[in-house]
Parts: C-alpha cells; structure tokens; sequence
C-alpha cells in the first residue's frame, strides 16, 4: 500500500507525511512485553518504528530549506517504506530519494536559504571544534549570504525555531541512526569545508605564451580549506584553475588554464558533486540501520511519498522542469488509476454509468517524455558536438510547434502565473520570467498551470558531470570520510557504468518509472495538500486560489463522479466487515426469527464483489 502527499510547494506535504508516518509506525504491541529484553520481538518492533521517525530530524536538515514560497520546502523527493513481516509487525524501513537540488548549496534567489543544515552548524557548533572549523555566522560565507536572508520567520517576523536547538535534535538523529560520534565529527568538517571553499576567490592571470588563466587571491582560506579536506593546496588550486581536456592522438588529457569565472564555476562544482555523495551516503546510512535481515518482507510495505510540489517562480531552470515533470507523471498515475481504471471494471462489469469530463494530461507527459520529447531532444543536444541551448530550443519549437501544451517564450497567457512579474526585478540577471525572449525560453502547459522554463544551462545540468581535474581533488584527500563516500561512489560506478554514463534527465526519467511501477504493485492512496493562501496567513482561505487547486489535483473529478453515483467497489469480506453491523442491528429491531447473520458469512477465499 502506498500513501501519496501531493499538492503545491509550500501546501504542507512534508508535515502531512511526518504524521502519516508517525501513524503508521503506531503498533499496538508498545507496552513492551518481556521488560525492554532487546532480544524481545515488541521491543524490536519499537526500535524500528523510533528510528523510523527519528531519521526525519537528520533528512530534513540536509536536504529542507526555505525558499519563497515555504519556510521548510524539500528540496529531494524521497519515498519511506515502513516494511512489515508476515504477522503485520513492523521488522525494518527504507528511505529512496530522488533528485536533490544541487544547485542550492551554491546559490540562492532572493528571499531563499541554502540548506538547514549549513546555519545549524554555524550556530550549533561550540568551543574547541567550532574554532578548529573557523566558523561564524552565516553573513561571513558566500554560500549564505548571497540572499541576505540568515534566519527562519513567520509572518510576524518572529524566529519560527531555534537553531541551536534543531542542531541538537539532527546530532540526536544521527546518533539513533547509529552513526558515531567520530563520523559526526568528519561530517562537520565536510560542511565546513564546503562553506570555506565558496569563500575562495580567484583574479586573472596573463599568460604570453599561453591562454589567459587564473589564480587564488587569498591563499590562506585556500590553505586551510586544504587541511580540512585533508589535501595539499597546490594540487587544490591547480585542480581548480586548471581543466583537463582530451585531445585527439593523445593518450593523456592535457591541462588547459582557466579564466577566474571558470575556475570560480569548477570551485562551485566541487561543492556541489561533494555534497550530493554526502548526501546520498546518509541516507544509506539511514537505510543500513533500517534494514531487515529478510528479504521476503520487501514486498509487504506501507509506503509514503513526500515529493516535491509543483513549482512556478521568476526564474525556472532544469530543476523546476524536472519537478514539474514528476508532478506530472504522479498526477496521470492518479487519473489512470481513480478514473481511467474504475471506467474500464465498470465496463467489463455491465455496470453503467455517466461519464465525467476531466482534464487528461497524457499529451504533456509525451511532450516531456517521448521518443522525440524535451528530454530527448536535450540528451540529443548533449551529444552532438558544440551543442547549445539555442540550438535544443530551435529544435525543440520546430518539432513541436503546433503542440497544444508549447509556447514559445514571452507568451504566456496565465494571468496567475503573470501577476506581478513583468515589474520585479529580484533576478535582473535572468531577466523576469514574463518578458523572456522566445530565443530563451520555452512555456509548457502543465496540469497545474503554464510555467515559462530558461534554457540557460540546461545543457550543463543535464550532462551532470564535472571535469577531470575535480576528480584528481577528491581522490588525492586523506579525508575518512571523503574517501568513505567517493569509494561507495565509485563502487556505483562499476556496478553501472552504462547507466552513469547517461544524463540526468534519463536517470531521473528511470526513477520515476521505477517509482510508479512500485506505487502501482499495492494500493495506493491519496492526500491532497491545499495551500489556502499565498501570504502563508493562518485562518485565511482565497477561494479562487483554493479552488484552481482542487481542479488542477483532480478531487473536482472525484466529487463529480460519486456525484454522478458511480459505485464503490469493495470485495464481499470488506463489505460485511464495514457493514454487517449495521444490517444485524436493524434486523433485531424487527424482531425477526429468521437468523440473519447467516447472510453475512463469508465463503473461504471469497474475493468477489457484492
């Protein structure tokens, strides 16, 4: 059985799944029987259900962060399984995650934060380890300041939490996720490290007899970032100013100088490969101490998606298409399973019934999809030699020109998307997302509204790779932990070499079909999240806006079609289980001989419809 959260950014996914979760992993069984024995199965069965939900403190941390339109968005999707054994007692989890923004651990629009985490540990970390990290608020990084925005506010300008509190609570998380105090101590030094490399800056360097390059302006944040990641300096700003390039009829690549904004880019890439294998080696550490010993149980799980919303902001880059494009493949899995399938039984049934008008979005989902569609085409660009983003957008308006869910850039007609947007200026260097220029960019019709999608470094994102010199960095550090995640990674990379080798959008494409596929083995289950303002006020409901979301999240559908009767199906056994107490009850009010109850047995193995 599978449980789906979904709804707009900001609408309260992520709280609806922690208390789905915390639900779920209720047992009957917590008195403890057999007095807190570890070997006892009761006390097991608890084990498991608190670290379950003592993994979200740690989750949260590395992979949350406040953007515009919420204070604690998730910036990965990720999928729980609460697994249970064959007496329905809960024997182990797992946590799949999906798609983690990168990007934002090296920039952030206006009014957003980079992830919780980074402020946890400036404000956290005390006494001796906080002065060997060289740590201080987070206006004195790079990587934090760049928003202006420090701190967590509610609408009344009041802190929402206390920093050192939550950094106390993802120590604690860390600690139920069985990870020790040592490692703990490495992952503070990775952060770190991260947080001291943005804060590296580089000026030009003219060459006479070879290409301009660059160099690091102050050494000494260069030299002590090189002691965190346990590497020399040299290697450090050579790997950084430097690319490795192949040339043909050469065995070895050769290194290429690079200007201060290339070597700024590398710098950045750097950070955002390290934090990515971070990342996805905690949430194996996560699944290891979740793990079940029996691999039978796989199959007989309660699952809970917490999947990043559907996004629309001034500027949407590969990221939001990404988003966008999973909220779409998740929405025509609702509509497939709660309208497409329920017509196709009552057909075979000879059952009739009205049909009910409703909003397929088959036709984007091919768009994004298909042989020929967006994703192709990018791949496609990716490949051919000197590829650009013009040249994706020119085929991409060519082949699909006369597709209803396409625009070309600057033509949006969704005045709820255009409010306010032709006059901001908070991404001057994007340019707003209204007046965008079809030569840079592209509008696609989603289900929930029309978005206006820059290619600006799409090529780049979806090719996901960083130069070979990066690499040299990572692997010449004597970092524990470093080498841990870059070997795990590297162990990846044997196993499926092929599938690296391909883009990002194609990973990610493959996930999303591997999750559907997972969703669609059990019954699945739907919470819609409604987001009743924009302003994020308590006790205020904007009916327009309330409304567009229960249309665009198919419960109008829904209602229309109970409305218009179409029947419920329960099998014989469910039936009488919900009901048969009411029809017993009414038949001794009548006083009847006849022993009714007989009607209620169920035969052995019955599965059939009443």
């Amino acid at each position: 059985m599978s449980i789906l959260c979904s709804g707009e950014s900001g609408a309260g996914k992520t709280e609806v799944a922690k208390l789905v979760v915390q639900a779920a992993t209720t047992s009957k069984e917590s008195s403890f029987k057999g007095g807190g024995n570890k070997l006892n199965p009761f006390f097991q069965t608890r084990q498991v259900q608190n670290q379950i939900i003592e993994s979200n403190p740690l989750l949260e941390a590395f992979g949350n962060a406040k953007t515009v339109r919420n204070e604690n968005s998730s910036r990965f999707g990720k999928f729980i399984q609460i697994l249970f054994s064959p007496d329905h007692t809960i024997c182990g989890g797992r946590v799949r995650h999906y798609l983690l923004e990168k990007a934002r651990v090296v920039s952030q629009h206006k009014g957003e934060r980079n992830y919780h985490v980074f402020y946890q540990i400036c404000a956290g970390l005390t006494g001796e380890l906080r002065d060997k990290l060289h740590l201080a608020g987070p206006e004195n990084f790079h990587y934090l300041n760049q928003s202006g925005v420090y701190q967590l506010l509610d609408t009344d300008g009041k802190p929402l939490c206390d920093e050192v509190v939550e950094f106390d609570r993802v120590q604690q998380s860390m600690t139920q996720m069985q990870i020790e105090e040592v490692t703990q101590r490495q992952i503070w030094e990775v952060l770190a490290a991260i947080l001291h490399l943005g804060n590296i800056q580089f000026e030009s360097v003219e060459n006479k007899t070879s290409a301009d390059g660059s160099k690091v302006s102050n050494g000494d944040i260069l030299s002590f970032t090189a002691d965190l990641l346990s590497c020399d300096a040299s290697v450090l700003e050579n790997c950084l100013t430097h690319s490795m390039v192949k040339v043909t009829g050469e065995t070895n690549p050769i290194q290429v100088p690079q200007k201060a904004e290339s070597a700024a880019a590398s710098r950045d890439a750097l950070c955002k490969v390290i934090y990515e294998k971070l990342f996805a080696w905690l949430v194996g550490c996560v699944n290891t101490c979740l793990s079940s010993s029996d691999r039978k149980v796989e199959s007989h799980f309660i699952g809970v998606l917490d999947i990043f919303g559907f996004e629309v902001f001034e500027y949407n880059s590969f990221e939001q298409l990404c988003i966008n494009y999973a909220n779409e493949t998740l929405q025509q899995q609702f509509i497939n399973q709660m309208l497409h399938s329920m017509m196709a039984q009552y057909e075979k049934e000879g059952v009739k019934v009205d049909a009910i008008p409703f909003e397929d979005n088959s036709p984007c989902v091919d768009l994004l999809e298909s042989k020929m569609g967006i994703f192709a085409l990018i791949d496609d660009e990716c490949n051919v030699p000197k590829g650009s983003e013009e040249g994706f957008l020119s085929k991409l308006m060519d082949l699909h020109k006369s597709h209803t869910h396409l625009k070309p850039g600057g033509s949006s007609s969704d005045p709820h998307l255009k409010e306010g947007l032709q006059t901001s200026n908070a991404h001057s260097k994007y340019g707003s997302a209204r007046v965008q220029s079809s030569k840079e960019a592209f509008v696609i019709s989603h289900f929930a509204g029309e978005v206006e999608y820059t290619v600006t470094l799409f090529l780049e994102k979806n090719r996901d790779t960083i130069n070979e010199s990066l690499k040299t960095v990572l692997k010449s550090s004597q970092h524990a932990l470093i080498r841990t995640i870059m070997q795990e990674s590297n162990a990846d990379d044997t196993d499926k070499r092929q599938q690296d080798k391909r883009s990002l959008g194609f990973q990610f494409k493959q996930q999303l079909q591997e999750l559907v596929s997972l969703i669609e083995s059990g019954k699945a289950h739907y919470v819609r999240c409604v987001k009743p303002n924009n302003d994020r006020k308590s006790h205020c409901f904007e009916a327009p806006n309330v409304i567009r979301q229960l249309r665009c999240s198919g419960v109008t559908e829904t209602v229309r079609a109970r409305r218009a009767g179409w029947p419920v199906s329960y099998t014989f056994a469910d039936f009488v289980s919900r009901y048969g107490e009411v029809y017993v009850s009414s038949a001794r009010c009548r006083n009847s001989s006849y022993d009714h109850t007989k009607i209620l047995e169920v035969p052995a193995g019955d599965s059939k419809s009443p």
